[in-house]
């Protein structure tokens, strides 16, 4: 009778902490956008004001802040340096390749970068910058409009099946 109600125990707490991590992947989500933004407008005022160079501004902005694409952004101005890829979106290719805990959406959207910059002039390039902006910003606004009932329904649903297989053993 012990190992039964361990077992269901182990059961409940397994399915919990599972919804509780979807949840937590969820608000990594919207910090991984908020990250972005941040970054987008950073490289967009010194596009437009410094004339920096790209691998100098990816450098100043994995310096200022610690997350994951800040570090994303160390990781491709050391690409940027050594310059092994032909392009630019190539080096931003092969950082996403090495980088495994960016969510999908923010994966998109930096892939997205890579194909703006270094492409175009530096107008051009701002043009692109803003349409990254403003695509980021829907999808966070998104993300945040449906984050209560979503990590909600990630929770119960993640209790309410461990307690329904509990329920099919015992």
């Amino acid at each position: 009778m012990i190992l039964r109600i361990m077992g269901a125990v182990l059961i409940l707490s397994g399915s919990g902490i599972f919804g509780f991590m979807l949840a937590a992947a969820y608000r990594k989500e919207i910090t991984a956008l908020s990250e972005l933004l941040e970054i987008l407008n950073t490289i967009e005022c010194d596009l437009q004001y410094k004339i920096s160079s790209l691998p100098v501004i990816l450098k100043n902005l994995s310096c200022s802040k610690k997350g994951v694409v800040y570090n994303f952004c160390k990781n491709l101005s050391q690409e940027l340096d050594t310059q092994i890829q032909p392009s630019v979106y190539h080096c931003v290719q092969a950082t996403l390749e090495k980088s495994e805990n960016i969510p999908n959406n923010t994966r998109k959207l930096l892939e997205k970068l890579g194909h703006s910059l270094g492409n175009f002039d530096v107008d051009g390039q701002i043009l692109e910058l803003h349409a990254l902006k403003k695509e980021s910003e829907l999808l966070k606004e998104k993300l945040l409009a449906e984050q209560e009932n979503k990590l909600r329904s990630y929770k119960t649903l993640a209790l309410c099946a461990g307690a329904a297989i509990v329920i099919i053993f015992i």
